[in-house]
C-alpha cells in the first residue's frame, strides 16, 4: 500500500495562548466580538527557533496582549512598527437575529418547489406571523442563500 502526502500550505490553530501563538504561527490574527470581526492582523517575522525571553518575542507577546485587553482600541492595522492606535468609538452593530437552522432549512425547501414566492401568502399558510418569518428570511438574505425581489 502506497501513502501519498500532500504539505499543507497553511495550518489553522486556535488557542488562547498568546506565546503559544508567537511560538508556533508566522500570523497571527486576533478576533473581536459582537459582532465577531478581525482586530489585528500581525505578522510573526521572528526566525525559528524562537526564544521566549529574547526582547522581540516579549515585545510581540505584549503588543498581542495589549490588543487583546483593550477592546476599545479598532482594527489595528499591521505595520512595520506594528503601533497600536487607540480609535474612535467602534460603531454599533446589529446582532443576527436567533433563529433555528431548521428553520431556514425549511423555508428553503419551500421556496424551491413553489412557483409563487409570495412571503405574505407563505406565512399565511405557515400560520407564521410576520414577525415570526422575517428574521428566518432575514438570516436567508444576510446569510447570501436567499434573494430577494420587490414585486
Amino acid at each position: 500500500m502506497t501513502f501519498f502526502t500532500i504539505p499543507p500550505q497553511a495550518i489553522l490553530i486556535v488557542t488562547h495562548g498568546i506565546e503559544e501563538a508567537v511560538i508556533m504561527a508566522d500570523r497571527i490574527i486576533v478576533l473581536g466580538r459582537n459582532p465577531g470581526r478581525i482586530r489585528a492582523d500581525l505578522p510573526v517575522t521572528l526566525p525559528h527557533y524562537r526564544d521566549r525571553k529574547h526582547p522581540s518575542f516579549q515585545a510581540l507577546v505584549d503588543k498581542v496582549y495589549t490588543i487583546i485587553t483593550n477592546p476599545e482600541l479598532e482594527k489595528i492595522e499591521s505595520t512595520a512598527t506594528n503601533s497600536v492606535q487607540p480609535a474612535t468609538p467602534p460603531a454599533k452593530y446589529q446582532s443576527l437575529p436567533a433563529v433555528r437552522i431548521g428553520s431556514i432549512a425549511g423555508l428553503l425547501e419551500l421556496l424551491e418547489d413553489r412557483q409563487e414566492k409570495d412571503l405574505y401568502r407563505l406565512a399565511q399558510e405557515l400560520q407564521l406571523e410576520v414577525d415570526e418569518i422575517l428574521p428566518i428570511v432575514g438570516i436567508g438574505y444576510c446569510q447570501a442563500i436567499a434573494y430577494f425581489t420587490h414585486n
